[in-house]
């Protein structure tokens, strides 16, 4: 989100969104007789028409604080959102829709993700903030996993060690993107230290067209990077822009919050996945989910494999070539075919991409995994992040953290 943004322009958002609602939204930021909305067009198609055209053409009519506002919704006005949402007000034992409107005429129909989103921030903020913070640390760029010495407490009730930690991250993004923000925010989720980190980027200078004339702007994006740490075990998560910030950003906890700048390079090596059960298994693989009443499915829907490194004339190389197969329904029952006589025994997996498709709430949520040994598997919704590991690790592709309670063997 930028946060120099002057306009919320979204026509989906404007043509589906619930006006009442809206209204109530403009008029929480003081602005419904400024921009005139009781003389807007009765007819439903027209008034809302006339309101996309205010929010695309007005530069200084809504405040900045209700166009970020707006952002935010939207950020929560996807199925992953509506189900945090309802997650959240579950927990808190809030009633985030009223019964009375979930039985209507319209019998639900009207429950769309960005109304339950613009119903949350109107009605139960906490629990619109709440679930807002939560995607922030699952939803974005690929996460690098690190490991260090289980059973290793962060320092995060320590004022100093923060003060510490904001300052040395405040000089590392001003010298790297020249910005002058950075605000550093600290959360704790179970057993998780989680911390949010936003910052400018590098600017970027754009001409645009505004009132009919060609116009000259600037702005710097604000970047949300996340650390996830979970002392028991010693692992760390960290999403940015580049892997050199994430790297960069381990390094720094670790000094100033675990009192260690190497305390993540010690575990460098360690392994985190592995796909030897499919090297051992190959056609026999069967990927077992059965005890989640949850998963309807799981299919690998790719897989790359290639000859490995080998040793010639005392030198070491990598292999020369790659095959990856694809296929929707079984991309390893497809490689077999197209190679019948592929032996796994001189072969490596490279790659494997799985498709898990959870039903939750009567919603169908698909959700992809490629793991990539030793140390990567990128989800692509890691709010199921938790469930997904357990399937892998009850499958032998997930190595158990060193204090992991052991998985059941799947059945």
């Amino acid at each position: 989100m930028k946060k120099s943004i002057k306009k919320f322009v979204s026509r989906e958002f404007i043509k589906t969104v619930d006006l009442n609602l809206l209204k109530r939204l403009i008029d929480m930021f003081g602005v419904v007789e400024k921009v005139g909305w009781d003389s807007l067009p009765a007819d439903d198609r027209e008034r809302r028409e006339a309101i996309y055209e205010l929010f695309r053409g007005a530069d200084d009519v809504f405040p900045k604080d209700m166009l970020d506002a707006l952002h935010r919704i939207m950020i929560l006005s996807n199925p992953t959102g509506a189900r945090l949402l309802q997650e959240r007000a579950g927990l808190e034992g809030t009633e985030l829709i009223p019964a009375d409107e979930l039985n209507d005429e319209q019998d639900g129909r009207h429950l769309t993700p960005r109304h339950i989103a613009l119903r949350a921030f109107l009605d139960h903020r906490d629990v619109f903030d709440r679930a807002l913070r939560i995607a922030a640390f699952f939803v974005g760029s690929k996460i690098l996993e690190l490991r260090g010495k289980p059973a290793t407490p962060s320092r995060h009730d320590d004022a100093d060690a923060r003060e510490a930690f904001r300052k040395a991250v405040s000089a590392y993004f001003t010298d790297r993107y020249q910005g002058r923000y950075c605000q550093v925010n600290w959360y704790q989720e179970g057993e998780e230290t989680r911390i949010m980190v936003a910052h400018g980027n590098n600017a970027t200078v754009a001409n645009v067209e505004e009132a009919g004339e060609e116009q000259t702007r600037s702005w710097r994006e604000i970047s949300e990077d996340s650390i996830r740490y979970h002392p028991p075990t010693g692992w760390a998560g960290v999403m940015a822009k580049s892997v050199g910030d994430q790297r960069k950003l381990a390094a720094l906890f670790a000094e100033h919050m675990l009192g260690d700048i190497d305390f993540f390079k010690k575990g460098e090596d360690e392994q985190l996945y592995t796909l030897q059960p499919v090297q051992d298994r190959g056609a026999k693989f069967d990927f077992q989910y059965k005890w989640d009443d949850r998963v309807q499915s799981v299919r690998i829907e790719s897989i790359a494999v290639d000859e490995g490194e080998y040793m010639l004339d005392g030198k070491r190389y990598r292999s020369p070539w790659t095959l990856t197969c694809k296929d929707k329904n079984d991309a390893l029952a497809q490689l077999l075919e197209i190679a019948p006589y592929l032996d796994f025994s001189e072969i490596r997996i490279v790659s494997m991409k799985l498709v898990f498709q959870f039903v939750l709430n009567g919603d169908l949520f698909p959700v992809r995994v490629n793991i990539t040994p030793p140390d990567t598997a990128t989800i692509s919704d890691r709010t199921l992040e938790d469930d997904i590991m357990e399937h892998l690790t009850r499958n032998g592709i997930r190595l158990p953290r060193p204090t992991d309670t052991a998985a059941a063997t799947a059945e």
